[in-house]
């Protein structure tokens, strides 16, 4: 009953970073499309990460295939309706799926979560506004991150596949000599995640750590 308590609480917080009357005049449902719920769907993406290990001091670099299936839905511990997402990896076309996690994802009138690597994450914020700003870690212990709309509702090219309708979700880009950071997710009207890049970088002199992440949709069976 606590828990549940101080999650009411905390997106009654949330929902004072948008303007009360885009709550009242706009149905709040609009948006959810663009996060796939829907059983038995799955993704398939092509994967790049580069790790900067400034201990050795040197860049790995890792391709492979990752794949999400929307599995089963239950109820989380706040009584919501949730999606299990089974997640595997493998190193190319031809070689077996191997299980890497499972992650947890949500959505409500409000805005749309999920529970990676044990951390909830607001990944959209509803009704859709392309001037609405949220935190990502709003439900976790890391730094805040404040993350807008950079487009809604527009036509966007990848793989040589054209998306009728996708909306971009961005952070502030910072470039700088000590640290690079960048937060971008493309998400497709009734596909959900089609694309995403990660920069979080620290830098000392010519020694850098932390990581670069991309993910590209290659096939999606809904």
């Amino acid at each position: 009953m606590g828990k549940k308590i101080l999650y009411g609480l905390v997106i009654l917080l949330f929902l004072q970073t948008c303007k009360k009357d885009e709550y009242e005049t706009v149905n709040r449902n609009i948006g959810k499309t663009y996060f796939q719920a829907k059983i038995g769907s799955y993704s398939i993406f092509k994967v790049q990460e580069i790790i900067y290990d400034d201990f050795f001091n040197r860049i790995d670099t890792f391709k492979y295939q990752l794949i999400e299936v929307n599995d089963t839905i239950f109820d989380d511990n706040l009584g919501r309706k949730s999606m299990r997402i089974e997640r595997s990896k493998r190193n190319n076309d031809t070689a077996k799926w191997k299980f890497l996690n499972v992650w947890y994802s949500n959505a409500d009138n409000f805005m749309a979560e999920r529970v990676e690597e044990n951390k909830r994450l607001v990944k959209l914020s509803f009704p859709l506004a392309e001037d609405a700003v949220w935190n990502l870690n709003v439900f976790n212990t890391d730094n805040g991150l404040s993350l807008y709309y950079d487009f809604v509702h527009q036509k966007f090219p990848l793989n040589s596949i054209v998306y009728d309708s996708t909306l971009a979700v961005k952070s502030q880009t910072i470039f700088n000599i000590v640290k690079e950071r960048e937060y971008l997710e493309i998400y497709a009207n009734h596909v959900g995640l089609i694309y995403r890049n990660q920069v979080n970088i620290d830098k000392n002199n010519t020694i850098k750590r932390g990581y670069k992440y991309k993910q590209t949709l290659i096939r999606h069976v809904p």
